[in-house]
């Protein structure tokens, strides 16, 4: 469960450097 949470925080992040760049 707490891997699956990190990896989820992890595409959020990506998600977001995309969405701001």
């Amino acid at each position: 469960m707490n891997q699956n949470n990190q990896s989820n925080l992890i595409t959020i992040k990506s998600t977001l450097e995309i969405w701001y760049a």
